[in-house]
């Protein structure tokens, strides 16, 4: 995850392209949204997972009601191959539990945000100085 963020592949993320505009309610795998031959030139695949071991990967998008959206990626390794329909059964199944629990734990960090301001508003932290 970090070598994804510092990558600044969060910005430019393929999958994430590809699957935002399909509003798609469930998990897909990779070749759900690309062919074979665009896997191998992806630069996402060919600069950072498969250098990695990662080939292969089964994602969802959850819209969340502020607007935001929440990504799941489980990825694995290039020799298990893309994800075959029991794994996306299964994480089908497990979709809306991985919904709340982001949801939940979106509101946790803005509540300890909001809880973080009111202290160092209280004891002045946040006062204009004159």
């Amino acid at each position: 995850m970090r070598a994804f963020v510092d990558g600044g592949w969060d910005k430019r993320n393929s999958r994430a392209t590809r699957l935002a505009p399909m509003k798609y309610p469930g998990f897909v795998h990779d070749l759900d949204i690309f062919t074979k031959e665009e896997v191998d030139r992806d630069p996402l695949y060919t600069e950072l997972c498969r250098p990695k071991g990662v080939g292969w990967a089964a994602g969802t998008i959850i819209d969340v009601p502020n607007d935001d959206m929440m990504v799941y990626s489980f990825d694995r390794a290039v020799e298990a191959g893309p994800c075959d329909r029991f794994a996306i059964d299964l994480l089908d199944s497990l979709r809306p539990h991985l919904a709340r629990a982001g949801i939940m734990a979106a509101r946790l960090h803005l509540e300890r945000a909001k809880s973080a301001f009111c202290l160092s508003h209280r004891s002045g932290l946040t006062r204009k100085k004159r």
